[in-house]
């Protein structure tokens, strides 16, 4: 895992969905791995796939709105 994967699954799980750190360790254990920087390419394409499928917090969501207004 490079830092920017890393950094992408971070902003992802806490700035867009808003994870908590519990829900965030669930995720990460969902496909087999304690932490981000274990993350092989597969898994790293499950864990982004499975939050992807996520809606976007409602905090993040108010903030795009105000950058596109």
């Amino acid at each position: 895992m490079t830092k920017d994967h890393v950094r992408l699954v971070h902003v992802l799980a806490r700035s867009r969905k808003g994870l908590t750190e519990e829900e965030y360790r669930m995720r990460l254990g969902a496909v087999g791995v304690t932490t981000s920087l274990a993350l092989s390419r597969e898994q790293f394409h499950q864990l982004l796939a499975g939050l992807r499928a996520l809606p976007d917090c409602p905090s993040f969501l108010s903030r795009s709105a105000k950058r596109a207004a």
